[in-house]
């Protein structure tokens, strides 16, 4: 957020600045997972000219052989909850190999450039892609799969170079 000489902070813009403002957990392990499914959701208030980063983390677990998995963040801006149609807020895939018994890391982050001030609503959706294995989340009280947003502050323009 940017301040110009003389301009009046108001508590309101800084208790913004870096808020967590929407969080999940899962603790438990997912169902068995071989064709698109939600997995884990949050909602958030947005703020027209707001940046969020939506962050998921979690652990992903096949029962054998290899296989790859998308894992896609899928959002709504109408308060209604999202399917596992909703357009795709970002996304990360998976390769499984064959070595049971080893978890796979997952991270999605994306951004979200709000236009409106209302609510966001982000679910997490997992489907196998390639491969046989039948894959689920994995989580534990002591390992939980998490999803976040975060404000980090004022949308700002584009800038650099595509090549």
């Amino acid at each position: 957020m940017a301040f110009t000489a003389g301009a009046k902070i108001r508590a309101a813009d800084l208790n913004r600045l870096g808020a967590l403002v929407g969080r999940n957990q899962r603790t438990t392990n997912s169902a068995a997972i071989t064709t698109i499914a939600r997995v884990l959701s949050t909602t958030a208030p947005v703020v027209a000219g707001r940046t969020y980063r939506v962050t998921c983390y979690g652990e992903l677990f096949g029962n054998s052989g290899a296989a790859t998995t998308q894992n896609e963040l899928r959002h709504t801006t109408n308060n209604t909850e999202p399917t596992t149609t909703s357009p795709i807020l970002g996304r990360a895939l998976v390769r499984h190999d064959s070595t049971i018994g080893i978890p796979d890391t997952c991270v999605i982050v994306a951004y979200f450039y709000a236009s409106a001030t209302g609510t966001l609503r982000v679910a997490v959706c997992t489907q196998r892609v390639a491969g046989t294995v039948t894959v689920a989340w994995t989580a534990a009280p002591d390992f939980p799969m998490s999803l976040t947003v975060e404000d980090v502050g004022d949308t700002i323009a584009t800038t650099g170079t595509v090549y």
